[in-house]
């Protein structure tokens, strides 16, 4: 076979086999019904033949003067659903009489029902996107498929990055396959992000996923859940799906209230050329182009707001005598400088990839993908009967050493075996509790809104 000729539909077939096998030997999430967008678990099995289609193409792009392009496709419920005003232009919609998916057995779909092929044996699909697939580069120009064997040609004018194709996810209910340059292959849908570099899979739950957790933690007064929600998720966005990617490293000291102590600086920090905010989509990518040029972090204002940059983070002698370590040196300072200043977040965005935040001199999330952390978040799930037996409990302590407020959230069952120690999130030391039979435990610091007295 020649390298610029389609695979056989046996080919494709056995190539869709093989990787929903290594889906599930690798533990993938993919293969979870519960992480599509909800507008396609109704038809989760046609969804997840079609990405999985759209994987093996993205892995085997035909190679031409030994380069394999890059390549982009997005998976959606319905085409015709697709507002006009939407950020993808579609064109060239062309309709299948059957729908029919190329599975692990050619002749058979995913309910055992014979496949629906033309004469020459390759999917009733294939034609209709083997065409359009040449105009596609996956960064302005995609194919667009639907679960009822619709594809058509889609274009964007917005960017590539991952945090524009999140988006676009978003606006679609739908999932985006990509290649990119470099030869990784990426599945973004609105609550995971997977990527495949040939050899290993890893998968980062999105911002957005874990936002109402870390609100959760905050506790916010009711006044401010809706502003501090909507910044927090905008701030997370730039940091978790534009910064990490790029290998930027950066400090974000959001200053979400009224100040309690001010933390200090070892030195002066800068202030912009030109007003930024990092809460303004046209003001992203001169952010990174910042946050990549220069070290020390960035103070941004609650209405997002960047008040100056190259601030040398110094935490007062209480900090450094209370709150323990966290990592390297950017990170503890960062967790010290959060304990100083009770009413900012500190994001950090390390150049490796995770990003950590900080309040109250402990960290309050971290977001890093499961090939670096090996944790499992997806839920514990009981039969009725035993998940009767869950005990939900919540405690209050005050360190006696730091003097924080701390919050532990406790679930147990008679069956689970784990036995956990609960120590003060911010200096470590101090032995609050043991609990047995834990199935899920949250220990936080509860933040004081209180506004601070002036004058």
């Amino acid at each position: 076979m020649s390298a610029h000729e389609p695979a056989s539909a046996d080919t494709l077939g056995h190539r869709v086999q093989r990787l929903r096998s290594e889906l599930e030997e690798e533990k993938v999430p993919l293969v979870r019904r519960e992480v599509f967008p909800g507008a396609m678990h109704a038809d989760w099995s046609r969804a997840l033949d079609v990405l999985c289609e759209e994987i093996v193409y993205a892995r085997y792009v035909s190679v031409h003067e030994g380069y394999r392009p890059s390549y982009g496709c997005f998976i959606v419920p319905d085409l015709s659903a697709i507002d006009t005003d939407s950020a993808i232009i579609l064109t060239s919609l062309r309709e299948s009489n059957t729908g029919g998916t190329i599975t692990g057995d050619p002749a058979a779909d995913a309910d055992g029902a014979p496949s629906s092929s033309d004469a020459t044996g390759k999917p009733a699909d294939a034609d209709l996107a083997s065409d359009l697939r040449l105009l596609v580069d996956g960064e302005h120009t995609f194919l667009v498929r639907d679960l009822l064997g619709r594809t058509a040609f889609g274009t964007t004018d917005s960017p590539s990055d991952d945090l524009s194709l999140l988006n676009l996810c978003r606006g679609v209910a739908g999932v985006c396959v990509q290649r990119q340059r470099d030869g990784r292959v990426q599945m973004l849908m609105e609550g995971i992000v997977c990527i495949n570099d040939g050899y290993d899979w890893r998968w980062l739950v999105t911002a957005r996923e874990l936002l109402p957790s870390v609100v959760e933690s905050l506790d916010p007064p009711p006044d401010l859940t809706e502003e501090l929600a909507r910044h927090l998720g905008e701030a997370l966005d730039l940091c978790v799906h534009v910064l990490s990617p790029r290998g930027i490293g950066a400090t974000l000291v959001w200053r979400i209230g009224s100040q309690g102590p001010v933390g200090s600086v070892s030195n002066v920090p800068n202030s912009l050329p030109t007003e930024l905010n990092l809460f303004s989509t046209r003001d992203r990518f001169a952010i990174v182009a910042l946050l990549a040029s220069v070290d020390g972090a960035c103070f941004v204002e609650r209405d997002g707001r960047i008040a100056n940059y190259w601030a040398m983070l110094d935490p007062s002698s209480e900090a450094k005598l209370l709150v323990a370590e966290q990592g390297g040196t950017r990170h503890t300072s960062a967790k010290r400088y959060s304990y100083d200043e009770p009413r900012s977040i500190v994001i950090v965005v390390s150049a490796d990839g995770p990003v950590t935040l900080f309040s109250d001199g402990a960290m309050l999330a971290r977001l890093a993908d499961t090939q670096q952390s090996q944790e499992r978040t997806w839920l514990t799930r009981l039969p009725l009967a035993q998940g009767a037996q869950v005990s939900s409990n919540i405690e209050s302590f005050e360190c006696p050493k730091c003097a924080k407020q701390i919050a532990v959230e406790v679930d147990t069952h008679p069956d689970a075996d784990a036995s956990r120690i609960v120590r003060c999130p911010v200096c470590a030391v101090t032995e609050l509790g043991t609990y047995e039979n834990v199935l899920r435990l949250i220990v936080r610091v509860t933040k004081d809104w209180t506004p601070t007295p002036t004058g």
